[in-house]
């Protein structure tokens, strides 16, 4: 009976749901070793009772489970005894102890070792001046097939190939050779024009040199081939890059940059180069190319169907010393004109006319000593012509028209002699009085719709080819007789000026080259109709004098003018007499306007039957079958009662 029991008793202990395994694993191997056990009497040849040596084996399995459960990090119960218990029974250190849970601290100094690292690489970033990309990934992201692949001419003045294809360049080197090379920020926007720029030309572009190889000598003049190729790049990308401008435009060389990497700027769409004499040829297509390119001209207008953003003018194009040309008209451009474009001192035409530029004429403009055509109409300007355009010698075409705020006088600056110091080493100033000036080279002005303020100088103007005047409310006097003095008068037109008075002057006879003749809307003037315009039969187009208050009579010397195809004079209603017969002989008249005038009497036959009067306006009416007015006419297409 006690046998069964003791039995039980160590069934109960052993099956532990904690510890059965265990217990099974420590009975077996004290079973196994035959272990004496502590506390059991041994004779030889006598036999241990059974219950005690049960209860002695009990003892023992478990004074082994208990070392094992420390050996294991703890008891059944996951109870951890630590390292000092481990010690005291002499168990080696656990080596895969169970993990211990995050503390709050930890995880707070973890989290700012990783902050500290993000910041660290934003800095390296914009130390490098972009976030850039894999510096070995050398081909071009649109995938265009470079073009060049030639060695570079060993005249670096005239280097426009790019680098060989087979030429393995470090980008990231490349990268930091423009920007010591330009000059640029090492830090920039990573949105800004001027970064995607860089970008572009470092790591898709085909590269212009290799930073291994170039010599010292030569970075000057690769400097010029880079400036230019970047400068372009950024006004690109300030126009908005490869998504609207190539939305704007359809053709695929309208894309400028997306055109292809490699592809030498002088060949995208607006844009003329001038070259120097190296060249190479194409053998495969009997072709010959340039090798190298200066911008000289830079053309960007509907007319080409290059249609831009609006933005402002880019200082960028001002690295373009090159630059001889440039029309961005009619773009809605904004903003002011760049300090920087002071430097582009070969420019011989600028066009900037109908966009919303709202600037004053910077005076620095003098510094353009090379330049003849100056179109700044239909913006925004304000303030004065600076006397600086009054030193333009070369000076040859001059729009101003549609400025509204434009003030000042214009006659001073435009038709002056130029003034210069002739002692600028003394405390003395001498003034000079020098001839040139626009006065002298001056061929179009047209000061149309300003609030500008002057008269036209009674003095010589040679050059002059064309003289508009319209809404120009600020302009009076007289017209000087010296007008028959500018021999290469072809327009005179003037509108709306109801400060000018006296009479046309008859030197305009003079004048064998005048094809248009227009003073109109300007009520204070007075005087005859010139007789002398007869002797200008060979050129002469049109003649307006409406709302100018002629009198006197219609000359029959203008039935010379053979060319004459217009003829207006409204509203002169102190202008008497008939039309003379001798007006069949204008064969090339198409318009003829004679209403609010105290003609009469009938219209002759001959000028009725002149096959080329398209509109014949006098007045006249018809009613009722009876001609009733100042004027019989069978011919006339309005007539109106007076």
């Amino acid at each position: 009976m006690s046998r069964s029991n003791n039995n039980n008793h160590h069934s109960s202990t052993t099956i532990n749901p904690h510890g059965e395994y265990l217990d099974a694993v420590v009975t077996a191997e004290v079973k196994a070793a035959g272990v004496v056990l502590p506390g059991a009497t041994f004779y030889p040849g006598s036999r241990n009772h059974p219950e005690e040596r049960d209860h002695h084996m009990e003892a023992q399995i478990k004074r082994e489970r208990s070392k094992r459960e420390d050996f294991e990090g703890g008891d059944s119960n996951n109870n951890d005894y630590g390292p000092d218990k481990r010690k005291q029974h002499g168990i080696p250190e656990k080596k895969n102890r169970r993990r211990r849970s995050f503390s709050p601290d930890w995880f707070i100094y973890t989290m700012a070792a990783m902050i500290l690292v993000f910041l660290a690489l934003v800095g390296y970033g914009f130390g490098s001046g972009l976030f850039l990309r894999n510096p070995n990934n050398n081909a071009p992201a649109n995938g265009d097939a470079a073009i060049g692949g030639n060695e570079a001419p060993s005249d670096a003045s005239s280097q426009a190939t790019f680098v060989s294809a087979t030429t393995d360049v470090d980008r990231q080197d490349y990268n930091n050779n423009i920007v010591t090379m330009m000059g640029l920020p090492i830090v920039m926007e990573r949105t800004s024009s001027q970064a995607q720029a860089l970008e572009w030309l470092a790591f898709e572009d085909e590269p212009l040199f290799d930073p291994q190889t170039i010599a010292p000598e030569d970075q000057d003049s690769l400097r010029d081939v880079l400036a230019q190729r970047y400068a372009l790049v950024v006004w690109y990308f300030a126009e908005g890059g490869p998504t609207v401008w190539k939305t704007l435009n359809r053709e695929s060389s309208s894309g400028w940059i997306e055109f292809g990497a490699g592809v030498h700027e002088c060949n995208w769409r607006g844009v003329d180069c001038d070259y120097s004499d190296n060249e190479t040829s194409n053998e495969t297509s009997n072709e010959t190319s340039k090798i190298a390119g200066i911008v000289a001209s830079l053309r960007l207008s509907p007319v080409l169907g290059l249609l831009l953003t609006g933005s402002s003018l880019s200082t960028e194009l001002g690295l373009l010393t090159g630059l001889r040309r440039m029309d961005f008209s009619d773009q809605r451009l904004r903003g002011t004109i760049p300090d920087e474009w002071s430097a582009l001192t070969n420019l011989e035409m600028v066009v900037l006319s109908k966009n919303e530029i709202q600037t004053t004429i910077p005076e620095w403009i003098g510094k353009w000593t090379n330049l003849e055509h100056l179109a700044l109409d239909g913006n925004q300007l304000y303030g004065t012509i600076p006397s600086s355009v009054g030193t333009l010698q070369k000076l040859k075409h001059l729009e101003l028209h549609t400025n509204p705020q434009l003030r000042g006088r214009f006659d001073d600056i435009l038709f002056s002699p130029i003034n210069s110091n002739s002692n600028s080493n003394s405390n003395i100033n001498t003034t000079t009085t020098m001839e040139g000036g626009p006065k002298d080279t001056l061929e179009y002005l047209d000061l149309s719709n300003t609030d500008l303020v002057g008269e036209l100088p009674a003095t010589t103007l040679p050059s002059l080819r064309s003289l508009r005047l319209w809404n120009t409310r600020g302009f009076g006097g007289t017209l000087p007789p010296e007008i028959g003095s500018w021999s290469n008068l072809e327009t005179f037109s003037i509108r709306e000026s109801p400060n000018l008075f006296g009479s046309i002057p008859t030197e305009f006879g003079l004048l064998e080259k005048l094809q248009t003749l227009e003073v109109q809307d300007s009520n204070n003037m007075s005087g005859e109709l010139p007789s002398e315009l007869g002797y200008l039969s060979s050129n002469l187009k049109v003649i307006n004098f409406r709302y100018t208050n002629k009198t006197g009579s219609l000359p029959l010397e203008w039935s010379n003018l053979e060319a004459l195809e217009r003829l207006d004079l409204v509203q002169n209603d102190r202008l008497q007499g008939t039309v003379p017969p001798e007006y069949s002989r204008l064969t090339n008249l198409r318009f003829l306007d004679l209403r609010g005038t105290y003609l009469s009497g009938t219209v002759p036959d001959g000028v009725c039957a002149l096959e080329t009067l398209e509109e014949f306006l006098a007045d006249c009416n018809t009613s009722y079958g009876k001609i009733d007015g100042k004027i019989v006419c069978a011919c006339c297409t309005w007539c109106s009662n007076s």
